[in-house]
């Protein structure tokens, strides 16, 4: 083993499963909330590149109506 440093090393498994991200969860704490709710009301209106805005839910590059309902589908979860 002394050619391969790497033959010693440790395989560690993390047996538990990272959460589906849920829709509408943009700060993501895991759950959709009022603190979600209020960025989306801050952001709504706004346009950017897809991605660049996390209030857009649906990445068509404007937080709006569509986003605004995918939220309120997930609130509470």
């Amino acid at each position: 083993f002394e050619n391969f440093p790497f033959a010693r090393s440790k395989l560690v498994w993390n047996s538990s499963p990272t959460p589906a991200p849920i829709p509408g969860d943009l700060n993501h704490d895991n759950k959709v909330d009022i603190q979600d709710y209020n960025q989306l009301v801050t952001d709504f209106g706004k346009t950017g590149s897809p991605g660049f805005i996390p209030s857009d839910i649906d990445n068509n590059s404007k937080v709006d109506i569509f986003d605004y309902n995918i939220l309120v589908s997930n609130f509470g979860r």
